[in-house]
């Protein structure tokens, strides 16, 4: 019997593992980060990110994964 699988985009699996908050998961979101950054819609994920209040939290993940590089999207 085939059953379907619901499976996280990147942009929500980053979200979900910084709402974990361990550090393992901190250290994935940074990982999918690097490896999935051209896949990445930064629009979505910066809205999320107001709506969850893990704006600071994902800023420190952005400098881990690209340290020194302003985030993509200027807010304001």
């Amino acid at each position: 019997i085939a059953r379907p699988i619901d499976v996280l985009n990147c942009d929500d699996l980053i979200l979900f593992k910084l709402l974990a908050g361990r550090m393992i998961d901190r250290a994935d979101a940074a990982t999918l980060l690097r490896e999935n950054r051209e896949a990445v819609d930064f629009e979505y994920l910066t809205a999320w990110l107001a709506r969850l209040d893990l704006e600071h939290d994902f800023l420190q993940i952005w400098q881990e994964a690209f340290p020194g590089e302003d985030f993509p999207i200027r807010r304001g």
